[in-house]
């Protein structure tokens, strides 16, 4: 009928051509949106390439060098390395006249071109090197002089220093609070004080000389030094000091000269596998209110007693300990102190093989007790109580006597 009288002919195809106009526009509105979201994936696309090519640059590894001559830093390297998440190797030549500090970095190596290269710092109150919450940190052939502390590490760091000389410093290195430290074939000489691990320190040992410390040697305040094929040489103090909770483990290892080694309350000590005591001034061990093993050690040639216990102390002897050539008494216990010897040979000492004084004990395993100049085994008479327990073994040859204890089966 509208064909025929062709009356809304007209309007119908209003109708029509605006709805196809309409299409069109929402069409091509939909087109220009599309192609503005892929405008912008393609910028948000090529910000991520860039952010992962950043991020590709900073993780490779970056190796600079530090020429202290030419009046080059090695702080200032550090700051160039700011970011980075790679490994990071810096290369000294010379001697760089500065305090370095490392925090909260990881993966960073710092060492000297040729033998003598290094640090030193620049007056007697600052470290030469600290390390605060750092994380693999590699110092190698690498040498640290004057100051305050050579290496100070704390607040859970984790170093490995290899082939390094630390001179002439307050304290050669100290490892606190959470931290970690690794030495091997290293020289500490000529410091006030050696090692020095205290509160929740950590320090592994391998190869290392600690010679001429005015002071302690190594010194375990709190925290835990193992030590392996080392030498602690002519110290001013005591070689090895353990206290506080502090403990030592000592082997293949040799102390010459100083004060000997001493544990006192609350410190323990494994000294054992061959090490050596040697030539102390005065005691050769010295355990006051501790417990300590000494497991094939020689133990010779102190000025006054080989080993002598105090205060409650214990100590267990193992078979292939020697105590022999000392000053005085070879074995002295006082103050309810008790050993347990087990095939440990004392001999030719300038006293007493043994000597036990007031409520003090040795429970004696078959062992050999030869040669000193006083008794074999002597106990302080009555009041005292002093008395062994067990089979003494071998005792002949001493120039006072042989036993002179109450043996209690």
């Amino acid at each position: 009928m509208l064909l025929t009288e062709g009356k809304f002919l007209p309007r119908a195809g209003s109708v029509l051509l605006t709805v196809i106009l309409s299409f069109v526009s929402v069409g091509a509105a939909s087109a220009q949106g599309l192609a503005d979201s892929v405008s912008r994936l393609e910028r948000e696309v090529a910000a991520l390439q860039q952010a992962v090519s950043a991020l590709e640059a900073a993780s490779q590894p970056l190796h600079l060098t530090v020429d202290c001559a030419a009046g080059e830093k090695v702080a200032n390297a550090l700051e160039r390395t700011a970011g980075r998440t790679g490994p990071v190797t810096i290369t000294i030549m010379g001697t760089c006249l500065e305090s370095v500090a490392i925090v909260s970095r990881k993966d960073v190596t710092i060492q000297g071109a040729s033998a003598g290269d290094g640090l030193q710092a620049p007056n007697p109150t600052e470290n030469v090197l600290s390390l605060h919450r750092a994380h693999n940190i590699h110092l190698n052939q690498l040498a640290l002089n004057s100051g305050n502390t050579g290496v100070f590490a704390s607040d859970g760091t984790s170093f490995f220093a290899d082939d390094i000389t630390v001179t002439d410093t307050e304290t050669a290195v100290s490892v606190l609070l959470n931290s970690v430290g690794v030495l091997t074939n290293s020289v500490l000489d000529t410091n006030q004080a050696g090692l020095f691990v205290p509160i929740r320190g950590v320090l592994f040992a391998q190869g290392l000389l600690v010679a001429n410390t005015h002071g302690i040697g190594v010194n375990a305040d709190g925290g835990f030094a193992e030590l392996r094929d080392s030498q602690i040489v002519n110290s001013g103090g005591l070689g090895l000091f353990a206290q506080n909770g502090g403990a030592i483990n000592f082997s293949h290892s040799t102390v010459d000269g100083g004060d000997g080694v001493q544990v006192n309350q609350g410190g323990s000590a494994n000294i054992d596998f061959g090490s050596v005591i040697r030539n102390s001034r005065r005691l050769g061990v010295a355990v006051h209110g501790a417990s300590i093993i000494l497991a094939d050690v020689l133990i010779t040639d102190s000025l006054e007693t080989g080993v002598g216990l105090f205060n409650g102390s214990r100590v267990a002897f193992s078979a292939g300990t020697r105590i022999e050539n000392n000053g005085g008494d070879g074995v002295l216990l006082l103050g309810g102190s008790s050993i347990r010897p087990e095939g440990f040979t004392v001999q030719n000492n300038g006293g007493n093989g043994i000597s036990i004084a007031d409520t003090s004990v040795a429970e004696m395993g078959p062992s050999t007790i030869v040669n000193n100049a006083g008794w074999g085994i002597f106990c302080v008479p009555a009041p005292a109580v002093a008395q062994i327990h067990g089979d003494p073994g071998t005792v002949t040859g001493n120039g006072a006597g042989q036993v002179s204890c109450p043996i209690v089966p």
